[in-house]
């Protein structure tokens, strides 16, 4: 529970300002750490027993892991949604570079 109180105060302190553009480098860490939580979150959701059709039973404590997670993964859809055409180019460079960093 308390892990669940830290990730919704991370959330609240790094909430995006829709109307503020951000820097190359502070949009990749937000994405960074969203994907990050986001993924946490899955797995965490994941651990949940399954009944014989794979369906879990939507207890309390699922359901508010499930909508912070659909919260956040939402917002980590908005950051992309803007950024990805504001940063098209400097992310390919990123992307380029780090393929030719496992080439060699």
């Amino acid at each position: 529970m308390e892990n669940k109180l830290e990730l919704v105060m991370e959330r609240l302190i790094n909430k995006i300002d829709e109307n503020v553009d951000l820097t190359f480098a502070q949009y990749q860490e937000k994405q960074t750490k969203l994907d990050k939580i986001t993924h946490e979150l899955g797995v965490l959701l994941n651990s949940f027993p399954k009944d014989s059709m794979g369906m879990v039973k939507p207890t309390p404590e699922f359901k508010k892991i499930k909508k912070e997670f659909d919260t956040l993964f939402k917002e980590l859809q908005n950051l992309n949604k803007k950024y990805v055409k504001l940063y098209k180019k400097e992310i390919q460079k990123v992307r380029s570079e780090k393929r030719q960093s496992r080439k060699k």
